[in-house]
């Protein structure tokens, strides 16, 4: 049965990749993305080396209060028709697009520092049952295996089925996340938390505080796209 449906899911994803195309204008392309997307969807424009709003190279927020992490590499801005791609990715079970969605992150982090090991979001079991799968893993697991990055899935594990962070305000998203995370062993001194979108930086930021906490140096935030 397990095989039947293996088979099912794959001949289904077959389906949804366009192959030798662009998975955005369907033009001729030998990657998901073709160079003209690419370049259209990073929209060049100036942001804080610290959290990625943007602005000046460091923005007043973090001049004033630096967070717990030390830097954000996103791929592009939030917004269509590269959220659409998200949408389908985590909502609609399309596990398939992490390699488009992946492509203008990996074009942004040719001239980083690599970190130890790559953290992925985690996400309580009782949302992963519902969802099928933690966005965050498969995004880890593809850009660990494309950039040689080992990947320490359970090193941070979620404690309670917190309630969705949107719509709500900064402080109550703090207060949403307050004992939301725990650690399951040592920490390295460097390391990457992977997600899918960074929107206020609450979630990371309570993460990142919890490593350094731990005796992590150094945190970078990697995310498909910046809200």
């Amino acid at each position: 049965m397990t095989s039947a449906f293996s088979r099912i899911l794959a001949r289904l994803g077959a389906q949804a990749k366009p192959e030798g195309l662009c998975w955005l204008c369907l033009e001729p392309s030998a990657l998901p993305l073709c160079s003209c997307c690419l370049a259209d969807l990073h929209r060049p424009q100036s942001r804080c080396r610290r959290c990625a709003e943007p602005g000046p190279a460091l923005c007043r927020q973090c001049a004033r209060q630096p967070p717990p992490f030390d830097e954000v590499h996103a791929g592009v801005p939030y917004g269509p028709p590269f959220s659409h791609l998200i949408h389908r990715f985590k909502y609609q079970r399309q596990w398939w697009l992490d390699v488009p969605l992946c492509q203008p992150l990996l074009a942004t982090l040719t001239a980083v520092d690599l970190p130890d090991c790559l953290v992925p979001v985690p996400m309580h079991w009782s949302r992963r049952l519902w969802r099928g799968f933690n966005q965050s893993v498969l995004l880890a697991n593809y850009l660990g295996k494309a950039l040689g990055v080992p990947v320490a899935a359970g090193l941070v594990q979620s404690n309670r089925a917190t309630a969705h962070q949107q719509g709500l305000g900064k402080r109550a998203r703090r207060q949403n996340l307050k004992g939301a995370f725990s650690l399951t062993g040592p920490v390295p001194r460097h390391l990457a938390l992977v997600d899918d979108v960074m929107t206020t930086g609450t979630t990371v930021a309570a993460l990142a505080q919890l490593l350094k906490a731990a005796g992590c140096e150094r945190v970078q935030v990697w995310c498909l796209a910046r809200a």
